[in-house]
């Protein structure tokens, strides 16, 4: 059984669907690559700097959980490292005071830095998030704050295509190692000039959207054939 809507409907669905870019979004790996090249295969000669050459890295702290006063009716928004596989950080779980914030060794980390995890079991170690607001995280996670010559979506996307790479860097891919800054200050990046990295921003920002209205559409479109199938039953 298959709803049909009527065809006005089917229209406005695709009149949606059509609004998405055609092209591969959210293959961002390959096109990385094809625009810029690898670090081990650099083909367009470009400069390779470390982390720790164009950012300032740092981990987090976790306030003591045995002072409420540190945690109740908290402001400050505070990352736990299992939050990173939100891709980009809006808000996090958990706030913490003024007092525990400065009880801790954790910093404020600005928006649109690259944090990384660099603990954990499963998929989190290794995996990279964007700051989209100002906070703090605990130290199971390291900001890579980039300066001017790099830009964030570039950055972001350039260590989200080298996941296994980073794990990998811990030792051990698939137990409990783990990095550290020391590690993450060393790893080579592929530094293209500031206009070519804004250019696959823009394309990776235009792909989210576009995967944001089929997201939209495909909901749409489940709605209006629910309520078809409804009106046959």
């Amino acid at each position: 059984m298959v709803g049909l809507p009527a065809i006005e409907e089917q229209r406005r669905f695709e009149a949606i669907y059509k609004q998405a870019d055609k092209s591969k979004f959210g293959d961002f790996k390959s096109q990385f690559i094809e625009m810029f090249g690898t670090v081990e295969n650099n083909t367009h000669n470009f400069p390779i700097m470390t982390i720790g050459e164009f950012a300032n890295c740092f981990a987090g702290a976790t306030p003591s959980t045995s002072h409420p006063e540190y945690w109740e009716n908290g402001r400050i928004r505070w990352m736990s490292s299992g939050e990173v596989h939100k891709g980009h950080v809006e808000d996090t779980d958990f706030r913490i005071t003024e007092l525990g914030y400065k009880s801790a060794s954790t910093r404020m980390v600005p928006i649109h830095s690259i944090v990384i995890a660099i603990a954990g079991q499963g998929k989190t170690r290794g995996t990279v998030a964007i700051t989209e607001v100002d906070l703090c995280t605990n130290q199971s996670l390291c900001a890579i704050v980039p300066d001017e010559r790099v830009n964030y979506l570039y950055l972001y996307h350039n260590l989200q295509g080298r996941y296994l790479e980073l794990r990998g860097l811990s030792g051990d891919v698939n137990g409990r190692g783990g990095l550290n800054l020391k590690i993450i200050q060393k790893i080579p990046v592929i530094l293209p000039p500031i206009e070519k990295q804004q250019q696959f921003a823009s394309i990776a920002q235009q792909a989210d959207k576009s995967k944001s209205v089929i997201q939209k559409a495909l909901v749409y479109l489940n709605d209006i054939q629910s309520d078809e199938l409804g009106k046959i039953a």
